[in-house]
């Protein structure tokens, strides 16, 4: 008997270098957005397999610009097709492995600090999926309408020179015809999660974020829900890097399309 022990111990002792050496990194460079769904599907899959992953989450710009500069990125998922395509365009990313994982949606948010008070903003539940649909139909091309939500405040988005979530912000702004009359109230931000801040500090009056970012907040009311006719798709690309697939690189490429990882993104509010 103690003989046998011996050997399953010189045996677990023989195999640790080979689990560890097995144990595989996986960089995945991810638009900020998707902070909360990623990391439950890291744990997720962290747990089914040996590799580890390194979420590295900021504008969909800034990353490109730094897998551009050679970051140690494995897979990158952003939140518009503009910076992938940027990405495409120049050789980084093996275009066979680029596909749509996600889409989301455009919403229109307040503050929820009850010392901020504007009796024009509905109180909604921010959960409701059925908020108030925001278009040219429902008289949202009126500034009047905006003036009386903003009551003198800034209207926080991100950046629309290159934050994905301000650029779909400007597009629909252009489509209900007020972005030369709002330009003047923005409050731009370096990504959506910081326009997300603006407002729930109460520092914006109104913001313009993802449907998704609603839900990692709860300091914020949800005012209407942009009608998607007025952006487009907001669509989320995924890809590998350029001489960076792995196996592990494309099991968690492959693990990121899976039934268990949907369920967590549409957890969150993806699509």
């Amino acid at each position: 008997m103690i003989y046998f022990k011996r050997l399953i111990l010189s045996v677990c002792i023989l195999l640790c270098p080979y689990f560890a050496l097995s144990a595989q990194k996986i960089n995945v460079f991810a638009a900020i957005s998707l902070k909360e769904a990623l990391e439950d599907i890291a744990v997720n899959y962290e747990l089914k397999t040996s590799n580890k992953l390194t979420l590295v989450l900021a504008s969909s710009s800034k990353l490109a610009r730094q897998i551009e500069q050679d970051a140690p990125a494995d897979i990158f998922i952003c939140a518009n097709t503009n910076w992938m395509n940027y990405l495409n365009d120049k050789n980084l990313i093996d275009k066979d492995s680029e596909l749509i994982l996600l889409n989301n949606s455009l919403v229109l948010i307040a503050p929820l600090d009850p010392n901020i008070i504007n009796t024009d903003i509905p109180n909604e539940d921010k959960n409701n999926v059925n908020h108030q649909l925001i278009n040219l139909e429902n008289n949202w091309g009126d500034m009047p309408k905006w003036n009386a939500l903003l009551n003198g405040g800034r209207l926080a988005v991100g950046d629309p020179n290159y934050v994905p979530a301000g650029m779909y912000a400007k597009t629909t702004l252009q489509a209900l015809n007020i972005w030369q009359d709002l330009k003047s109230t923005l409050a731009p931000a370096s990504n959506v999660r910081a326009a997300l801040m603006l407002v729930e500090s109460g520092e914006a009056a109104l913001g313009i974020v993802y449907g998704s970012d609603i839900i990692a907040s709860k300091k914020i009311k949800v005012i209407g829900l942009f009608d998607q006719k007025l952006y487009g798709a907001i669509n989320y690309p995924l890809a590998i890097i350029t001489g960076h697939e792995t196996p592990a690189v494309r099991d968690f490429y492959d693990y990121l399309q899976s039934d268990d990882a949907r369920t967590i993104f549409i957890k969150y509010g993806f699509k």
